[in-house]
Parts: structure tokens; sequence; C-alpha cells
């Protein structure tokens, strides 16, 4: 990958066996991440980065408005997302085995007596990475077998900068944890994606196509699991 600064603009290029040259946005800090194809003059580049500045600058600044959401505390009735649902926190003692259960409108921690906020965050942690995995594996084995492909594992982990990602050597799938608390279509999304990958390395015109082919509405889904019109990795 090379760093170049091109029209006062920070740009990460990398280059591969693609046709077209493809740009996106990270969603963490709005650097500019350009996907090239191999040989392409640096020139070309720069013209490209130099028609598109306005549209980058337009949607970092977007990116560098976006309300800082405040850190979780852990406290008895804060609000959590699960499946795109809001849920109470509700802290509930226990002498026995420290477990996370779910019930209606409420999430319910049962924790011994002096759990900090960082076990309980912990706890929560694990039960949402299980969560995922439970909703996870029965869809991608079912998409798998619709698709003709044979994924040989599922991890499941935090993820900064992408939804999800392909080992294509190994044939594993990761999922970013915080997928468990978006809407189930959401994940199915980015499930597709990763198995497309097992037939396609890169995001190039055959990749698209079949995406097409496989989940027709996977643009609608990407862009409201974005909330914006900027791609987010996978």
């Amino acid at each position: 990958m090379q760093q170049k600064t091109l029209h006062g603009i920070e740009v990460d290029i990398t280059f591969k066996p693609i046709k077209n040259l493809n740009m996106r946005l990270s969603p963490a800090d709005g650097r500019v991440q350009i996907s090239a194809p191999l040989g392409m003059r640096l020139q070309t580049i720069e013209n490209f980065i130099g028609d598109k500045k306005s549209w980058i600058e337009k949607h970092q600044t977007r990116l560098k408005a976006r309300p800082v959401m405040p850190p979780k505390t852990y406290m008895d009735g804060e609000r959590h997302q699960l499946w795109g649902e809001d849920y109470r926190l509700n802290l509930v003692p226990t002498t026995g085995r420290q477990h996370m259960s779910l019930a209606r409108d409420q999430i319910y921690a049962h924790i011994r007596d002096g759990a900090t906020a960082a076990h309980i965050e912990a706890l929560m942690e694990g039960w949402y990475r299980q969560n995922l995995r439970q909703a996870a594996m029965p869809m991608m084995a079912q998409w798998a077998e619709h698709m003709g492909v044979a994924p040989k594992g599922l991890y499941v982990q935090r993820m900064k900068s992408r939804w999800g990602s392909c080992n294509i050597r190994r044939h594993t799938i990761r999922l970013n944890t915080e997928l468990v608390h978006k809407p189930h279509d959401m994940l199915e999304y980015v499930v597709v994606h990763e198995l497309v990958h097992l037939f396609e390395r890169y995001h190039n015109a055959r990749f698209y196509r079949l995406m097409d082919k496989f989940l027709p509405d996977w643009k609608a889904k990407r862009q409201r699991l974005n909330g914006r019109d900027i791609e987010r990795g996978c």
C-alpha cells in the first residue's frame, strides 16, 4: 500500500488485479482508500482525486460532524441494542454463576456483589458474541448451500473498520461483533458479501454481478447498515 497526499488529501492506494479504480472513505476517520488496477499511473489516480475532491471533502466533513456517542456506563437502567431493538439493562444480584438473559424489553445481567462496570461489559460482550454466532451459523450454512460454496469456519470478533472479512486461503469468515446490534437482514448482507468472496477475491465487476444474483437488494441493505452512502469495508 502506498500513502500519498494528492490535492491536499491523504490517500491510501492499493494496487490489485482489477479492471476499475475504486474509492471508499474509511468510516473511522474519513481517510480516502483507493483500489487501483495493477500498472495504473499515479497521475491517473491524482486526476481522479482532483475530480472527486469536492465530494470527498463534503463527506469527510459529514463524518467528522457525526455526534460522538457517550461511552456505556453499564449502570442499571441504561439502554442497549440487540438486533436493532432497544432494551433496558437490568442488573440482578446473584450468588451463583454470572450470566446474561433476555426477557421482553429488558436485558438482565445476573452479577455477583462487587462486580464492576468492566466485569459487566466483559460479561455482555461474551453474550453478544454468543448471540451473533448462534444467529450467523445457520444463516451461513443456508446461504453456503444455496450458493454452492463450502466455508470452513466462522469467527466473531471486534473489528475497527470492517463489518466482516473472508480469508480466501483458509475459506473462513470473520464477523464484527457490532453486527449483533443491527437487524438480522443486515447480518445477512454481510454473510452473503463474505461468501461471495469465495468466488471472487476483489470488489470488481464480477463480484458485484454475483451480489446482484444472490441478493438483489444488497445495495439497500448496505446503505441501511452504514447509515450513509459511504461504504464500510468488508
